[in-house]
């Protein structure tokens, strides 16, 4: 359940900034081995924790390998690892007595992803397709509690 002081830290943050500070991507010189079996993983860190404002950075790993791989073919012949630097202010921050220090990580486990998810899918789709991978599309983000 939502707490009263969540929802308000909700209503006042703004997103005033999502930039892609890291991308690293790697594919193997030979062809590729499909179907490829894939892995990911995804976590968001907190970076400043203040009042009035609040940046984050989420880190996506990507990769993919041979659902048959040959022998001593343990390499992943995909990976992908993308940084996104998230930043949000406090729209009006004397207005309300929130502690963003307490609601800091509920929000950064819920919103942050939210905000992010959809940059990351796109990237994701792009660049396995620029890379003569098959284009892959990342499945909507659920967050369940």
């Amino acid at each position: 359940m939502i707490s009263e002081d969540y929802r308000k830290l909700v209503e006042l943050v703004q997103l005033e900034q999502l930039a892609l500070t890291e991308l690293q991507h790697r594919r193997v010189e030979s062809e590729l081995r499909v179907p490829l079996t894939v892995s990911t993983e995804f976590r968001v860190e907190p970076v400043t924790v203040e009042p009035g404002r609040l940046v984050a950075r989420a880190y996506f790993d990507f990769r993919a390998k041979p659902v048959a791989p040959e022998d001593g073919d343990e390499e992943p012949q995909v990976e992908i690892r993308m940084v996104w630097r998230v930043q949000y202010a406090l729209q009006n921050p004397g207005d309300v007595e929130l502690d963003i220090q307490v609601l800091g990580p509920e929000f950064l486990e819920r919103n942050v992803p939210i905000n992010v998810w959809p940059f990351i899918r796109e990237t994701l789709a792009s660049l396995t397709a620029k890379m003569g991978a098959p284009p892959y599309l990342l499945p909507a983000l659920r967050i369940v509690r």
